[in-house]
């Protein structure tokens, strides 16, 4: 596994920040495990599965905790949980991957991660599906991709990548403010020195691209929602 060590106590300061942010994401979802589970037991029996699944993702985001502690200078690693945890809450059409290839994972232009989405995603499949990362120096097989990271760098390219997918169903996901206007289809976001992420709700549906309700539930804000 790969360390990385903060190199002066203000970078300590904010790795360990980042580190009790993780943690409390964890929490969270633990928290929202017990209240499935609660339901399960009663009339909600029904929805097994989906606590069952909230289990799964607690356990990503626990053995996350550690891959991060380990590197807590690299805000990244957080990031690519998220993604992983993205990936597992979406439903892509039976006709985007072929029944024996694996989840691919794309980042375009600079790689951002720095090898933190090696480190965090080691060893993972989603659904019986192992999982491939490539870092893409242009647009030319984002095609091939199921998540596709636009990072900082490449934000004054967001609208033309996205132009580029048009309705391929490829999950986007952004870290610059405006990206789910942009028609990306979630976006990280800070709050409160907190990552949250927002959800494009259309953007997702036009490219047949299916979001689970928990990860819909865990969004700070959704375009396109339909009220209840």
């Amino acid at each position: 596994m790969i360390s990385f060590q903060p190199n002066s106590a203000s970078a300590r300061s904010h790795a360990w920040k980042w580190c009790a942010h993780l943690r409390a994401v964890f929490c969270t979802l633990l928290n929202d495990l017990n209240r499935y589970k609660q339901m399960a037991s009663g009339a909600f029996a029904s929805r097994r599965p989906t606590w069952l699944l909230l289990a799964l993702i607690c356990g990503v985001f626990s053995h996350a905790s550690v891959a991060y502690c380990a590197a807590p200078d690299n805000e990244y690693a957080v990031k690519a949980a998220f993604l992983f945890h993205f990936a597992q809450l979406t439903e892509w059409p039976s006709d985007a991957i072929r029944a024996n290839d694996p989840i691919t994972f794309c980042t375009i232009g600079k790689d951002p991660f720095n090898g933190s989405m090696e480190v965090v995603l080691a060893g993972k499949s989603i659904r019986n599906r192992s999982i491939r990362i490539v870092h893409l120096k242009t647009s030319a097989d984002i095609q091939t991709c199921q998540i596709l990271f636009i990072g900082v760098e490449e934000s004054s390219h967001i609208s033309n990548l996205i132009n580029t997918l048009h309705d391929m169903p490829v999950l986007t996901v952004g870290e610059t403010a405006g990206f789910i206007e942009q028609g990306g289809m979630i976006g990280f976001r800070s709050d409160d020195d907190r990552l949250r992420f927002e959800i494009n709700l259309p953007a997702s549906e036009r490219c047949r691209l299916k979001l689970n309700s928990v990860l819909l539930s865990l969004a700070k804000t959704i375009i396109g929602e339909k009220r209840k």
